[in-house]
């Protein structure tokens, strides 16, 4: 007899030692009303738990998920005034996870990738019409990035009247994207959003959608650390401490439109103590006048990932020993060029203004050029262990 059958022959024994003419229906239905309520709660307890095992196994990862508004269920918040990283305010029917720079929130579960940070293919994988998943990439303002000019000056709220349709590479296929870039309050804001259904989403579905990207939050640019909550016991790693080499291979295919030059940037410990580092750097391509070749950037998933490989442990954060490395992938398409066919890359750390030290590394290699009158095509990952 199931534990729904029992509890209903309970209350109808009751009924009936009290003389009381009770509708089994009545009855069946206050019992269902009541076994909602206990699912609500224990499902409540078990975010609780997830996020207490997350914060001491991890620190990394921050968990939020909120019940139906029904019953007085236990609920993460964060005050107004302790903001202090990019987040998804907690709100009834969404979950949202953050970790380092990246940020998601959907109004279905998280699959388990996605719970741990990633990029939520995962969740993205299993949408249907009406389900929504936001992904957010969110990073310090550089001279670079605001010369680039693709993150336009806005306020809080943002508003999807200014996304534009477009996703990122390596998304499932059936799935309808828009793509918003911004500038807030010294912060670049990159924000995805994903509709499922196949097709551009309902006027409702996207009132949806507007509703949790208004509840985007920015903490004050003078006291923000997006490294506060990745740091490991090491402390986080200074330029000063850091010397970089790039490794580039072309790879060509098919026609020119496909050419690329494919490797990574390794980055070694030169300091005396372990030290930590999360997040992407910052990469500005210059000739051997050091001036400052056009070139747009794009996020690029980590090596681990492309390779359908588990997260490294500690994910994001990096610890790297004295002597150690780490790295990061990056491709650049569409290369017309620059003197001696040469690039040099000056490297910075998310939000500092000094460059990783050492002479800037480059590359030189035969151009790959597909549109002479095009900018370069960068992409590049976070820092991942080597």
């Amino acid at each position: 007899m199931s534990e729904l059958d029992s509890l209903l022959r309970e209350r109808l024994d009751a009924a009936a030692a009290f003389a009381v003419d009770a509708d089994p229906q009545r009855v069946r239905e206050d019992v269902a009303r009541r076994q909602r309520r206990i699912r609500r709660r224990r499902r409540s307890i078990m975010v609780v738990g997830v996020l207490a095992v997350a914060g001491l196994a991890a620190g990394a990862v921050r968990l939020a998920a909120d019940g139906s508004g029904e019953d007085p269920d236990v609920r993460a918040s964060t005050p107004e005034a302790a903001v202090e990283s990019p987040q998804f305010r907690p709100a009834s029917g969404w979950e949202t996870v953050q970790t380092g720079a990246g940020m998601t929130a959907a109004n279905v579960p998280l699959g388990p990738d996605s719970r741990a940070g990633q990029v939520p293919w995962d969740t993205v994988a299993t949408l249907g019409d009406g389900d929504i998943v936001l992904f957010a990439m969110i990073f310090p303002v550089t001279e670079v990035s605001r010369a680039d000019g693709s993150f336009l000056p806005r306020e809080l709220p943002l508003s999807l009247d200014d996304a534009e349709p477009g996703g990122l590479e390596g998304q499932p296929e059936g799935v309808y994207a828009e793509r918003l870039l911004a500038e807030v309050d010294g912060w670049n804001v990159d924000v995805v959003v994903f509709y499922g259904g196949g097709s551009e989403p309902s006027a409702a579905t996207r009132a949806k959608a507007q509703k949790e990207l208004a509840r985007l939050v920015l903490p004050d640019r003078g006291t923000a650390g997006l490294n506060r909550t990745t740091a490991a016991a090491a402390g986080t790693c200074l330029p000063s401490d850091l010397r970089a080499q790039v490794a580039l291979a072309a790879l060509v295919a098919g026609d020119a439109s496909d050419e690329a030059l494919n490797g990574r940037i390794t980055v070694r410990n030169v300091g005396q103590a372990a030290c930590t580092l999360s997040g992407r750097p910052e990469v500005e391509l210059q000739d051997n006048t050091a001036t400052t070749l056009p070139a747009t950037a794009a996020p690029a998933d980590p090596a681990w990932q492309q390779a359908n490989g588990a997260a490294p442990d500690g994910w994001p954060a990096v610890a790297v020993a004295p002597g150690a490395e780490a790295q990061v992938v990056l491709s650049i398409r569409n290369w017309c060029g620059a003197f001696d066919n040469r690039i040099y890359f000056v490297i910075h750390l998310a939000g500092s203004p000094d460059r990783i030290g050492g002479e800037a590394p480059s590359v030189q290699s035969p151009p790959l050029c597909a549109d002479p009158a095009a900018p370069m095509e960068v992409a590049y990952g976070p820092f991942e262990p080597l």
